[in-house]
């Protein structure tokens, strides 16, 4: 019987836990400083060459390192040799056009299917690489990136405010497409992903993601929104600085509590106009893709076609901007430009670009100081959804039955609804009121 392996460091490591790692050998090394150190011994499959990895004298970063090591030692060679030291921009590339060409695989009913990618959803992937991922880990050796940095990496984008939503489709981009094809391409042997478990959309971060009643106040202001100027026809009529024209945008938002893909898909026959003050209504439809082409899409659920009874000053100031809808262009133009009657546009009447107006809807909060809604340590940014976030946290506090405004918000579930709803201070300092009256504790019975 061959001599069993011990351990050359028994007082960090057993005989029978360096079993379970017969592939790798270990041996103790002292550095120049004086320091201690374990040094890891292996054959890389990805080159074939003798590798060693220095760990300090830690028993859990010693067992760490040693299985990890052992998962790429345990690794197939793969069929095609890549550069490992390839950036992940390039990797990326190389995957987008594969993408392109080859589409993905779908098991369905036992079977494997081969589908093609949409423009649109590979447009999208490419928008959040460009947005979070190139800027942090684009220029990093492939090989260099590891499960903790992928960790780290998507928890700082949730502290920095992204949505969750946004950091659940960076996890999946990096785990579900561009890290398993860079293994089965040959760019590296192990998947630093492939250890992390799924992201949930769930963030305890955009609970307080709304609008206090000040801050809608201040940013429906028109004082507020003409400083950010005058539109410039003479140049095109580029709407990004037209801030005051889209006031009946933040309007709408604000006080409907839409999606911005439903706001950006209503048409001039979903606006009903009564004379009778509170009598007008919008009905919510359709939404609109986050694309550039004219694409409609239906609603999540049959909750979403739903009809919304709007304030009499919002009736005002809507009627007064379809009236004046096109009065930059020629009607001839106009039919060009909106052709399905959309009526949320931009000043020269073309379709509303979801996009764009996200990036107008930061400055004109910035311009009535609104640039976080949560605290120094956790940096919520404004954006289009916290007005819905508004609207459902509002309506819970103005006491509305919570079927109503699911209702009215075109929501199905009440566990998605509960994600939108924060608690204002009012309401936290009024349960505080309650509750010590109910005690005897009210301050003006106690001395």
């Amino acid at each position: 019987m061959p001599k069993r392996k011990k351990s050359p460091v028994p007082h960090l490591i057993s005989d029978a836990e360096l079993d379970h790692y017969n592939k790798l050998s270990l041996r103790e090394k002292t550095l120049k400083n004086g320091d201690k150190v374990v040094e890891i011994l292996y054959r890389d499959p990805f080159s074939g060459k003798s590798r060693s990895r220095s760990v300090s004298e830690n028993r859990d970063a010693l067992l760490g390192a040693m299985h990890e090591v052992s998962s790429i030692v345990s690794t197939k060679r793969p069929e095609r040799i890549r550069d490992p030291k390839t950036p992940l921009q390039a990797v990326v590339e190389e995957w987008f056009r594969y993408a392109v060409q080859n589409g993905y695989e779908r098991k369905a009913n036992g079977k494997t299917e081969r589908l093609p990618y949409s423009p649109a959803t590979l447009d999208n992937k490419l928008t959040f690489y460009n947005a979070h991922i190139r800027k942090r880990l684009g220029n990093k050796p492939v090989c260099d990136i590891t499960a903790e940095m992928v960790t780290l990496f998507l928890e700082s984008l949730q502290t920095q405010g992204v949505g969750a939503h946004a950091v659940q489709r960076v996890d999946r981009l990096l785990r579900h497409d561009v890290f398993p094809w860079a293994k089965d391409n040959g760019f590296i042997c192990v998947d630093p992903t492939a250890s992390l478990k799924p992201r949930t959309a769930s963030s305890a971060f955009r609970k307080d993601d709304y609008f206090t009643v000040q801050q809608v106040e201040q940013l429906l202001d028109v004082r507020t929104l003409e400083r950010l100027g005058k539109p410039d026809y003479a140049k095109g009529g580029y709407w990004v600085d037209d801030a005051p024209y889209f006031r009946v945008h933040l309007m709408g938002l604000v006080e409907t509590g839409v999606r911005m893909g439903e706001l950006a898909g209503i048409r001039t026959p979903d606006v009903t106009f009564l004379d009778e003050a509170d009598g007008s209504s919008i009905r919510i439809r359709r939404g609109r893709l986050q694309d550039y082409k004219d694409r409609a899409k239906e609603p999540k659920t049959a909750a979403g076609d739903r009809t919304i009874f709007i304030s009499h000053e919002f009736a005002i100031v809507l009627r007064e901007h379809l009236e004046h809808q096109y009065d930059h262009c020629n009607k001839d133009e106009a039919e060009r430009l909106n052709p399905n009657g959309y009526v949320f546009t931009t000043p020269i009447g073309a379709p509303i670009n979801i996009r764009a107006f996200r990036k107008q809807f930061k400055k004109m909060c910035r311009a009535a100081g609104i640039t976080n809604l949560g605290t120094d340590e956790q940096v919520i940014a404004p954006h289009p959804h916290t007005t819905r976030h508004t609207f459902f946290t509002h309506m819970k506090e103005a006491g509305v039955p919570q079927d109503t405004f699911m209702n009215v918000g075109g929501q199905s579930d009440p566990r998605a609804t509960m994600r939108y709803m924060g608690t204002t201070d009012e309401a936290r300092r009024e349960a505080s009121e309650k509750y010590r009256k109910r005690l005897g504790r009210d301050s003006k019975n106690t001395t």
